[in-house]
Protein backbone atom coordinates (compact mmCIF):
# COMPACT_ATOMS: atom_id res chain seq x y z
CA UNK A 1 0.00 0.00 0.00
CA UNK A 2 1.18 3.39 -0.93
CA UNK A 3 1.80 6.08 2.00
CA UNK A 4 -0.87 8.18 1.07
CA UNK A 5 -3.46 5.47 1.04
CA UNK A 6 -2.64 4.44 4.10
CA UNK A 7 -2.76 7.58 5.81
CA UNK A 8 -6.22 7.76 3.83
CA UNK A 9 -6.96 4.35 5.40
CA UNK A 10 -6.02 5.59 8.92
CA UNK A 11 -7.51 8.95 8.97
CA UNK A 12 -11.00 9.23 7.32
CA UNK A 13 -14.11 7.45 8.39
CA UNK A 14 -17.04 6.90 6.43
CA UNK A 15 -17.82 10.51 6.40
CA UNK A 16 -14.95 11.79 5.22
CA UNK A 17 -14.73 8.97 2.62
CA UNK A 18 -18.11 9.88 1.50
CA UNK A 19 -17.30 13.47 0.86
CA UNK A 20 -13.78 12.41 -0.76
CA UNK A 21 -15.87 11.02 -3.31
CA UNK A 22 -18.27 13.65 -3.99
CA UNK A 23 -15.11 15.76 -4.46
CA UNK A 24 -13.79 13.25 -6.74
CA UNK A 25 -17.08 13.21 -8.46
CA UNK A 26 -17.26 17.16 -8.80
CA UNK A 27 -14.02 17.23 -10.49
CA UNK A 28 -14.00 14.43 -12.76
CA UNK A 29 -17.72 15.58 -14.07
CA UNK A 30 -16.36 19.03 -14.22
CA UNK A 31 -13.44 18.05 -16.88
CA UNK A 32 -16.07 15.36 -18.51
CA UNK A 33 -18.60 18.47 -19.29
CA UNK A 34 -15.91 20.68 -20.31
CA UNK A 35 -14.89 18.25 -23.07
CA UNK A 36 -18.16 18.17 -24.03
CA UNK A 37 -19.52 21.38 -24.23
CA UNK A 38 -16.52 24.17 -23.41
CA UNK A 39 -15.65 25.47 -20.11
CA UNK A 40 -17.97 29.01 -20.40
CA UNK A 41 -21.03 26.43 -21.95
CA UNK A 42 -21.90 25.02 -18.46
CA UNK A 43 -22.78 26.28 -15.02
CA UNK A 44 -22.63 25.13 -11.23
CA UNK A 45 -26.31 24.18 -11.54
CA UNK A 46 -25.73 22.18 -14.40
CA UNK A 47 -22.59 20.26 -12.78
CA UNK A 48 -24.36 19.83 -9.39
CA UNK A 49 -27.01 18.20 -11.66
CA UNK A 50 -24.82 15.93 -13.28
CA UNK A 51 -23.50 14.86 -10.00
CA UNK A 52 -26.40 14.70 -8.11
CA UNK A 53 -26.68 17.40 -5.40
CA UNK A 54 -27.55 20.63 -5.10
CA UNK A 55 -26.18 23.90 -5.87
CA UNK A 56 -25.76 24.95 -2.32
CA UNK A 57 -24.02 21.38 -1.32
CA UNK A 58 -21.87 22.13 -4.42
CA UNK A 59 -20.50 25.26 -2.66
CA UNK A 60 -19.50 23.06 0.28
CA UNK A 61 -16.48 21.49 -1.71
CA UNK A 62 -15.61 24.22 -4.47
CA UNK A 63 -15.87 27.85 -4.83
CA UNK A 64 -16.40 27.94 -8.33
CA UNK A 65 -16.50 25.47 -11.57
CA UNK A 66 -13.00 26.56 -12.42
CA UNK A 67 -11.85 25.37 -8.80
CA UNK A 68 -13.61 22.08 -9.27
CA UNK A 69 -11.99 21.62 -12.98
CA UNK A 70 -8.73 21.62 -11.29
CA UNK A 71 -9.52 19.20 -8.24
CA UNK A 72 -8.60 22.53 -6.04
CA UNK A 73 -10.61 21.62 -2.87
CA UNK A 74 -10.80 22.52 0.96
CA UNK A 75 -7.85 21.02 2.45
CA UNK A 76 -8.60 17.84 4.24
CA UNK A 77 -7.96 15.27 6.88
CA UNK A 78 -5.91 13.42 4.57
CA UNK A 79 -3.68 16.57 3.29
CA UNK A 80 -3.36 17.63 6.84
CA UNK A 81 -2.27 14.24 8.04
CA UNK A 82 0.27 13.95 5.57
CA UNK A 83 1.46 16.53 6.31
CA UNK A 84 1.75 16.14 9.78
CA UNK A 85 3.44 12.84 9.45
CA UNK A 86 6.01 14.60 7.04
CA UNK A 87 7.13 16.80 9.47
CA UNK A 88 8.25 14.29 12.18
CA UNK A 89 10.62 12.69 9.10
CA UNK A 90 7.92 10.02 8.04
CA UNK A 91 6.46 8.24 6.46
CA UNK A 92 10.05 7.03 5.08
CA UNK A 93 12.60 9.59 5.82
CA UNK A 94 13.50 10.23 2.21
CA UNK A 95 12.67 13.82 2.03
CA UNK A 96 11.39 13.64 -1.82
CA UNK A 97 9.73 10.59 -1.63
CA UNK A 98 7.95 12.47 1.66
CA UNK A 99 7.02 14.84 -0.31
CA UNK A 100 5.35 13.02 -3.14
CA UNK A 101 3.69 11.28 -0.63
CA UNK A 102 2.13 14.85 0.72
CA UNK A 103 1.44 16.09 -2.43
CA UNK A 104 -0.50 12.54 -3.23
CA UNK A 105 -2.88 12.87 -0.57
CA UNK A 106 -3.70 16.05 -1.99
CA UNK A 107 -4.67 14.98 -5.43
CA UNK A 108 -8.59 14.68 -6.21
CA UNK A 109 -7.95 11.14 -6.61
CA UNK A 110 -4.28 9.33 -6.52
CA UNK A 111 -4.90 7.01 -9.79
CA UNK A 112 -6.06 9.72 -12.35
CA UNK A 113 -7.81 9.04 -15.91
CA UNK A 114 -5.72 9.51 -18.24
CA UNK A 115 -8.94 10.69 -20.02
CA UNK A 116 -9.88 12.84 -17.54
CA UNK A 117 -6.78 14.97 -17.08
CA UNK A 118 -6.40 15.47 -20.94
CA UNK A 119 -9.55 16.81 -20.64
CA UNK A 120 -8.23 19.33 -18.21
CA UNK A 121 -5.36 20.11 -20.54
CA UNK A 122 -7.45 21.12 -23.53
CA UNK A 123 -9.82 22.81 -20.68
CA UNK A 124 -6.35 24.65 -19.65
CA UNK A 125 -5.13 25.62 -23.32
CA UNK A 126 -8.99 26.85 -24.19
CA UNK A 127 -9.37 29.24 -21.26
CA UNK A 128 -7.42 31.76 -19.98
CA UNK A 129 -9.21 32.35 -16.72
CA UNK A 130 -8.59 28.87 -15.83
CA UNK A 131 -4.81 28.77 -16.93
CA UNK A 132 -4.25 31.93 -14.51
CA UNK A 133 -5.86 30.43 -11.54
CA UNK A 134 -4.47 26.77 -12.30
CA UNK A 135 -0.73 29.22 -12.32
CA UNK A 136 -1.74 31.28 -9.06
CA UNK A 137 -2.41 27.98 -7.45
CA UNK A 138 0.62 26.16 -8.10
CA UNK A 139 2.37 29.10 -7.00
CA UNK A 140 0.90 28.72 -3.87
CA UNK A 141 1.07 25.39 -3.81
CA UNK A 142 5.05 25.71 -4.19
CA UNK A 143 5.17 28.15 -1.18
CA UNK A 144 3.72 25.52 0.77
CA UNK A 145 5.60 23.13 0.06
CA UNK A 146 8.82 25.16 0.91
CA UNK A 147 7.87 26.14 3.98
CA UNK A 148 6.81 22.34 4.70
CA UNK A 149 10.68 21.77 3.68
CA UNK A 150 11.83 24.12 5.86
CA UNK A 151 10.02 23.37 8.73
CA UNK A 152 11.05 19.92 8.78
CA UNK A 153 14.95 21.04 8.12
CA UNK A 154 15.02 23.73 10.40
CA UNK A 155 15.57 26.24 7.51
CA UNK A 156 14.18 29.35 5.84
CA UNK A 157 11.49 28.82 3.10
CA UNK A 158 14.01 30.69 1.12
CA UNK A 159 17.13 28.48 1.49
CA UNK A 160 18.62 27.18 -1.39
CA UNK A 161 17.94 23.57 -0.38
CA UNK A 162 14.01 24.40 0.08
CA UNK A 163 14.14 26.41 -3.77
CA UNK A 164 15.49 23.18 -4.78
CA UNK A 165 13.48 20.38 -3.39
CA UNK A 166 10.59 22.33 -4.22
CA UNK A 167 11.81 22.85 -7.76
CA UNK A 168 12.95 19.06 -7.91
CA UNK A 169 9.52 17.78 -6.76
CA UNK A 170 7.74 19.89 -9.89
CA UNK A 171 10.01 18.43 -12.00
CA UNK A 172 9.19 14.84 -11.43
CA UNK A 173 5.38 15.45 -11.21
CA UNK A 174 5.66 17.28 -14.55
CA UNK A 175 7.79 14.52 -16.14
CA UNK A 176 5.79 11.81 -14.96
CA UNK A 177 2.45 13.35 -16.35
CA UNK A 178 4.55 13.97 -19.76
CA UNK A 179 4.62 9.85 -19.90
CA UNK A 180 1.66 8.79 -18.56
CA UNK A 181 -0.70 10.66 -21.32
CA UNK A 182 1.84 9.65 -24.08
CA UNK A 183 -0.08 7.09 -26.94
CA UNK A 184 0.38 3.65 -25.86
CA UNK A 185 1.42 4.30 -22.18
CA UNK A 186 0.13 1.22 -19.88
CA UNK A 187 2.24 2.07 -16.72
CA UNK A 188 -0.39 3.64 -13.69
CA UNK A 189 0.81 7.41 -12.31
CA UNK A 190 2.06 6.10 -8.79
CA UNK A 191 4.67 3.70 -10.64
CA UNK A 192 5.92 6.33 -13.30
CA UNK A 193 6.19 8.75 -10.24
CA UNK A 194 8.23 6.08 -8.64
CA UNK A 195 10.46 5.53 -11.70
CA UNK A 196 11.39 8.94 -11.89
CA UNK A 197 12.07 9.29 -8.29
CA UNK A 198 14.70 6.67 -8.78
CA UNK A 199 15.67 8.38 -11.74
CA UNK A 200 16.47 11.87 -10.16
CA UNK A 201 19.81 10.85 -7.86
CA UNK A 202 21.32 8.67 -10.59
CA UNK A 203 21.50 11.97 -13.06
CA UNK A 204 22.99 14.00 -10.21
CA UNK A 205 26.01 11.36 -9.47
CA UNK A 206 26.54 11.20 -13.16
Amino acid sequence: MAPSAKILDETLGLRERKKLATTRSLTSTARRLAAERGIDRFTIEDLADEAGISRRTFFNYFSSKEEALLGVHHKSKVTAAAQEVFLTDGPTGHLLQDLLTVVAAGFDDPQPDPKELRNLKAALQQSPRLLELHLRKHIERSSEIKALIAQREGLAPDHPSCILAANLLSAILQSSSEIFLAEGNTSPFDEIVSARLKDAPRLFAK
